[in-house]
């Protein structure tokens, strides 16, 4: 067993031609969402770098990322105090690529971090499949028409 050394992704293995259906493992349910507004009173830098940052964290941002994402945000407007004492600027540079790293901002990790699967996004197979066409075929969900013998709906008559 090659403990310490880093998992590698479905998608890699899949690649590597190493991939095997009796060692994958389900990955946890996870639910997209929105990256969203900064938090109360953030400085203006911190506004600025939340507006840069976004974007790029956009495809892989989940519900349980707001926090990570807040204290990426904080660590890299602190990063550019140019007070800090070298040690401290080396401890904190480390811990705003290890962020940077799980949110895939990073060359070297964008290949193990997996984009959330948003709502009513076609998966693989049918972008392969579909391609461009894709869009323009789509079918969108409609509202459901009211059951005509539903009588909840109806007015009372009292």
């Amino acid at each position: 067993m090659r403990g310490g050394q880093n998992k590698r992704s479905t998608s890699e293995k899949l690649l590597r031609g190493t991939y095997r259906e009796d060692r994958d493992r389900p990955g946890p349910a996870v639910k997209a969402a929105a990256v969203g507004p900064p938090p109360r009173k953030p400085t203006a830098r911190e506004k600025a770098i939340w507006r840069a940052l976004a974007p790029q964290v956009e495809r892989v941002f989940s519900e349980s990322d707001r926090t990570a994402f807040e204290l990426l945000v904080k660590l890299r407007a602190k990063l550019e105090d140019t007070r800090l004492p070298a040690h401290a600027f080396s401890s904190l540079a480390k811990t705003v690529v290890g962020l940077l790293e799980r949110f895939g901002c990073v060359p070297s990790a964008r290949s193990r971090v997996e984009p959330v699967k948003r709502e009513g996004e076609p998966d693989e197979a049918e972008r392969f499949l579909f391609g461009p066409a894709l869009a323009m075929y789509r079918v969108r969900p409609q509202p459901r028409p009211a059951d005509p013998l539903d009588d909840s709906a109806a007015p009372s008559k009292h």
